[in-house]
């Protein structure tokens, strides 16, 4: 099995709870750390799903 992220996700997300910052949607690289908060297990960035980021950008750990 090879690593290639341009693939399409055997198990994706909806689009609004994809990672905002690296657009991930595979659920298993989309790990749930309490009831409000998800981590990207590709780029490490913390945010709520389906929540838009504050200013538009990324959240990351510090202002989630």
């Amino acid at each position: 099995m090879n690593c290639n992220h341009d693939e399409s996700p055997v198990d994706p997300v909806a689009q609004e709870d994809a990672c905002p910052n690296c657009g991930e949607r595979e659920s298993d690289e989309l790990v749930w750390l309490d009831d409000e908060r998800v981590e990207c297990q590709r780029c490490r960035t913390v945010y709520r799903p389906g929540a838009p980021a504050p200013d538009g950008g990324p959240t990351d750990s510090s202002s989630v």
